[in-house]
């Protein structure tokens, strides 16, 4: 049984308890959903980017995922006008042309909606051609995440562990990794019904990202995280190493938990980091999750990682080899490196008081930059759409007067 939001006209998060296993016709219906929408989906064109989106008929329409449509017509012009064109240096190798697909594990502790931002990345990735899932806690559907199944994958947490909790095979990281598990399904468990704390909801994000990381095949990264047109030059190294990266200085000299995994086929890398976080994860057995342990969490995971074969892709280039000046990526703040594009700045840290705030400008540009290379790149055009339309949903910076 799983705790899901029922909504209320107060916007407050309630939970009510109903069955994870979905029935046959459920499955049906959703594979019609997936269907349906294939079939009015655009046919791609890998011309330039003003192509791209004047191909589409102007009467074509989007679904945001809550049963309400929107024209692309409506917020394309004054888009296309901010990006004029520009011609890029570099584009996206998509999986189509050759790239090589990753897998992005995303964790949704959360009973409502994704925003537009967490939107944006997820259109972000499926337009170069990489699978999405999402780890969610309460269970929900697509319509209530307001995405369509063609979006990503749904995967409800609770009922993962119940599954995992049932592997008992030697050197299986699921195995491997129970007392992370047990420790996780405790603090599920006890979400109450209203008033969750900060605390409680931190713990338990931070050790779901271990726990996939350790356990998943795929990268775990958080919802502000996106591809950058460096991606393909690192996706060999994520085959056979563990990949992480040094960024927001809440653990010096430690690898944080906003990027953890591996896309190599074996288990080989994953039971090397399961092994060392499960011995250190011990250590919260009996702790009150009301309390702060995310940044122990956080450092649990920098010290399992460098027990084992891992790449800081924030600060070295696919080679392992320090990098001084190259792969350069646009982000709020300042520049950036490696295969993903952060749209936070690294000194917004939420669990850090008095940090500095991302500027809603700064995503906005950042966004359109995005854009303008998944447009040249001969990316999906379908999902390309779709993330214009998250990028018009996105916070605007406040007037001035």
């Amino acid at each position: 049984m799983m705790l899901k939001r029922k909504s209320n006209t107060n916007k407050k998060a309630e939970y009510q308890t109903e069955s994870d296993t979905k029935s046959n016709e459920q499955v049906k219906v959703e594979e019609q959903k997936v269907q349906e929408i294939e079939k009015r989906r655009p046919i791609k064109d890998k011309g330039d980017s003003e192509h791209v989106i004047s191909s589409v008929n102007e009467k074509h329409s989007l679904s945001s995922g809550n049963g309400e449509e929107s024209s692309v017509k409506d917020v394309r012009a004054p888009l296309l006008t901010k990006i004029r064109q520009k011609k890029l240096n570099k584009l996206h190798l998509t999986v189509n042309n050759g790239g090589q697909e990753i897998i992005v594990n995303y964790v949704w502790i959360n009973p409502d909606p994704l925003g537009a931002l967490e939107k944006f990345n997820i259109y972000s990735w499926r337009a170069l051609g990489h699978k999405v899932n999402i780890y969610t806690h309460p269970t929900l559907s697509h319509e209530e995440l307001g995405i369509e199944p063609i979006d990503a994958t749904i995967i409800p947490l609770r009922s993962k562990l119940d599954e995992d909790e049932a592997v008992d095979v030697e050197g299986d990281p699921r195995h491997i990794l129970k007392d992370g598990r047990s420790i996780l399904s405790r603090w599920i468990d006890a979400i109450p019904e209203q008033g969750i704390t900060r605390e409680h909801i931190f713990n338990i994000v931070d050790l779901t990202k271990s726990y996939l990381g350790g356990t998943k095949r795929g990268i775990v990264l958080d919802m502000k995280v996106g591809p950058s047109v460096h991606l393909q030059d690192y996706a060999a190294s994520f085959n056979d190493q563990l990949i992480s990266y040094t960024r927001g200085g809440n653990t010096p000299e430690l690898p944080e938990n906003q990027s953890i995994g591996t896309m190599q086929k074996s288990d080989s890398l994953r039971v090397e980091y399961a092994l060392a976080f499960n011995e250190r994860i011990k250590n919260l057995a009996d702790a009150d999750f009301n309390k702060p342990w995310f940044n122990h969490i956080t450092g649990y995971h920098g010290q399992s990682y460098q027990q084992s074969n891992w790449l800081d892709v924030a600060t070295k280039k696919p080679d392992g080899q320090i990098n001084k000046d190259d792969y350069k990526v646009s982000e709020p703040g300042e520049f950036g490196k490696g295969p993903f594009r952060i749209y936070k700045a690294a000194s917004d840290q939420t669990n850090k008081p008095n940090s500095v705030k991302t500027k809603p400008q700064d995503v906005l540009d950042i966004s359109i930059e995005a854009l303008n290379e998944m447009m040249q790149s001969g990316g999906d055009q379908y999902f390309i759409e779709k993330a214009i339309m998250a990028h018009s949903k996105l916070p605007k910076p406040a007037p001035l007067w």
